[in-house]
């Protein structure tokens, strides 16, 4: 039997989302599958049954200041950082000699170099920075400028390490050596269930990451006596209007009633609002390129809104009034988002 080690970066739930359904894929081929992962990944993994092992690994995560991105707090804690990349790959190092995989799949874990003497198969990576560089670069933001040299790391990390990396875009990319673009993968479950004709439910998802927004904009989001909000990840105090729902990691049946969305820009994110076709307004993370960009692509695309956190009620409203536009635009776009079961056939030729 074939057997495949997810190395996955548990620090937001976006990589473990989109590793899951390529899995679950995987696992109709039956393969074996393990995963190392940290975090909430640590978390989420655990309730997947049918994993041959479930290794946890230390979390690797930007510094910040308060709960805002900070990259000079990112460079302070680079000796811990360090350390616990080591030990981290200690421990893969011990997993792979006991083990022979078919091939390793990582998503945004960079401990691999370290284990590369101990590695006798296949790496294959999911990564888009190829197109986050290059769609920055066509109009950077100098607040995102920080982070934005991680992602240019990122890039050159993936050309030397992976024998091949799969590039999940919103847009159809030519491929290259070593490169392969292939729709979003989304998870399981994800479907949508009506076409709603006026907006009443609204899911507020900004949950995902250390960094997720404050939720100070709720007290600017419209009140028609109609609209009901459900809030996922957060406490508060609920209302006839409102609903804290705190922390939970299967909420595809949520998201699935949802009419309209507001979620911070995490690519897994945007991926299952586009799977449901659901109007959103996007708040990416200060600071930070790749949801930046993610934003920028839903707004270009019509499929929703850009916003922050002072816009975000406003742009909400405007949402509103445009909801059958939007909804339109989903319907008409009709973006593909099987990049799971791509990628799996992919995976399953390997030998």
């Amino acid at each position: 039997m074939k057997r495949i080690l997810f190395v996955v970066n548990g620090l937001g739930l976006g990589n473990s989302t989109r590793c899951h359904s390529l899995i679950a894929c995987l696992r109709e081929m039956e393969i074996s599958i393990a995963v190392a992962t940290s975090g909430n990944g640590l978390e989420y993994f655990s309730a997947v049954e049918g994993l041959s092992d479930l290794l946890s690994l230390e979390p690797l995560h930007y510094g910040k200041s308060g709960r805002k991105l900070s990259m000079l707090r990112t460079i302070q804690k680079a000796p811990a950082l360090a350390r616990a990349l080591w030990r981290n790959a200690r421990l893969l190092r011990r997993q792979i000699k006991e083990k022979r995989y078919s091939a390793i799949v990582i998503d945004s874990d960079y401990s691999l170099p370290l284990v590369l003497p101990w590695v006798h198969c296949p790496i294959l990576a999911i990564n888009n920075a190829d197109y986050v560089v290059k769609d920055f670069l066509r109009k950077p933001q100098i607040s995102a400028l920080p982070q934005f040299f991680v992602e240019l790391l990122d890039l050159f990390f993936h050309k030397a390490v992976p024998h091949l990396v799969f590039s999940p875009t919103f847009v159809p990319l030519a491929d290259k050596p070593g490169l392969r673009h292939i729709p979003p993968l989304v998870r399981d479950g994800i479907e949508p269930l009506h076409e709603s004709r006026k907006p009443e439910r609204i899911v507020v998802m900004l949950t995902g990451s250390t960094f997720a927004s404050e939720l100070g904009f709720l007290e600017d989001l419209p009140h028609d006596g109609h609209l009901r909000y459900t809030v996922l990840g957060r406490k508060g105090k609920n209302s006839a209007e409102l609903r804290f729902m705190g922390k939970i990691y299967d909420n595809a049946e949520i998201l699935n009633e949802a009419d309209v969305l507001i979620i911070n820009g995490g690519f897994s994110a945007v991926s299952e609002g586009i799977r449901l076709r659901k109007p959103m307004v996007v708040i990416p993370v200060e600071k930070h390129a790749e949801q930046l960009v993610n934003a920028r692509s839903v707004d270009a695309l019509g499929l929703g809104l850009m916003a922050n956190e002072a816009t975000a009620g406003a742009k909400l409203q405007e949402l509103l009034l445009r909801f059958s536009e939007f909804k339109q635009r989903h319907q008409s776009l009709g973006m593909p988002t099987n990049g799971a079961e791509i990628m799996a056939q992919a995976v399953s030729y390997l030998e």
